[in-house]
């Protein structure tokens, strides 16, 4: 995922190095890559929504405190802001390699909450938060300045509208998935894949 990503976003890199002017006629992406590029976020913010939405639950299930889940989830909270403000810097080093950056950083932190059934003590699910949190914070902003510079113009406000519905999608079918999967399998080990 992360790597088709990255090539989809490798057209934004393309339009930044002609600074500002027409890019050449065959940066344009085509409309089956576009469609691939929003089915993708869509079932990436669905992923990150039961990450969200379920991972002061999972921590509880995994036999953290109640208070230690709930610090966890302060942490990521923190995280996220720092990483909405550090997205600016994909001004300066390009979309593509801080898009991509934040996201894996993002999935090595989800990889440490998956990893934290296996060690009792709050280091891995701080990481966790802070890997996550600041990865997902960067991605997001950096994904939506990468589309004005794409779909800049009269109609961006059309697309961008499309991309934030496709984003409360997944925001409601995010978490519902989530607790079904907790449901059917007992367990939050199968979500977390």
């Amino acid at each position: 995922l992360l790597v088709s990503v990255a090539h989809a976003f490798h057209q934004f890199d393309v339009a930044e190095r002609h600074d500002g002017q027409q890019p050449p006629d065959h940066w344009h992406l085509s409309q089956r890559v576009d469609e691939v590029c929003i089915g993708q976020h869509d079932l990436v913010v669905i992923a990150l929504q039961i990450v969200i939405a379920h991972q002061v639950y999972c921590l509880q299930d995994l036999g953290y405190p109640p208070l230690a889940a709930a610090t966890v989830f302060g942490v990521f909270g923190v995280a996220i802001a720092t990483g909405n403000i550090t997205s600016t810097l994909s001004d300066r080093f390009g979309r593509v390699r801080f898009f991509v950056a934040g996201s894996a950083v993002a999935m090595i932190g989800i990889l440490l909450l998956r990893a934290s059934s296996e060690s009792g003590s709050t280091v891995i699910p701080m990481l966790f938060a802070v890997f996550a949190g600041w990865g997902l914070g960067t991605s997001g902003p950096t994904c939506y300045a990468a589309m004005a510079d794409r779909f800049h113009g009269r109609h961006y406000g059309a697309i961008q509208g499309t991309a934030i519905f496709s984003m409360s999608l997944g925001g409601a079918i995010g978490p519902w998935l989530g607790g079904y999967l907790h449901d059917v399998t007992g367990t939050y080990h199968s979500t977390l894949v």
